[in-house]
């Protein structure tokens, strides 16, 4: 494509109708319709590779005795699970900063994100969430097998 070229996209017709092909019940709710795109083989990847940067990172490093991240814990599914929902929350429940989520100010306070997790410890799954082994990634992006 030259330059000043403009790319427009080929119209693929959708002839299928559109439908959800599992059985949901009833009652379903926000998170039934989430999980069926956020699997436990994806949420489990989150979490495989999460721990492994974090234990990469801390190993790979000369940490300063306040560092947040002499704190790690590994994390698990459940609470990745947990730090996805406060994320997706932030979305909704918008704050100009993130400390503002956990404010007790009463201004600012929304009880559910010190219900679900600290402050410091979302802040530290934040700094280490991954989805890929930075070790098994070359330098053009590509995964090595």
């Amino acid at each position: 494509m030259g330059e000043g070229a403009t790319f427009v996209p080929p119209d693929i017709p959708y002839t299928s109708q559109e439908a959800i092909n599992v059985s949901l019940p009833p009652t379903a709710n926000a998170l039934d319709y989430f999980r069926l795109y956020v699997t436990d083989d994806i949420l489990d990847l989150i979490v495989r590779q999460t721990n492994t940067y974090a234990d990469q990172y801390i190993a790979g490093n000369d940490l300063k005795p306040h560092s947040p991240a002499q704190n790690w814990v590994r994390t698990d599914r459940d609470e990745i699970l947990a730090f996805i929902g406060l994320s997706i929350l932030m979305g909704v429940v918008y704050k100009p900063r993130i400390h503002m989520y956990w404010s007790t100010d009463a201004i600012y306070q929304t009880d559910i994100f010190s219900n679900v997790m600290s402050r410091d410890r979302y802040l530290l799954l934040l700094r280490f969430l991954h989805f890929e082994n930075n070790e098994s990634v070359d330098r053009l992006g590509t995964t090595s097998v």
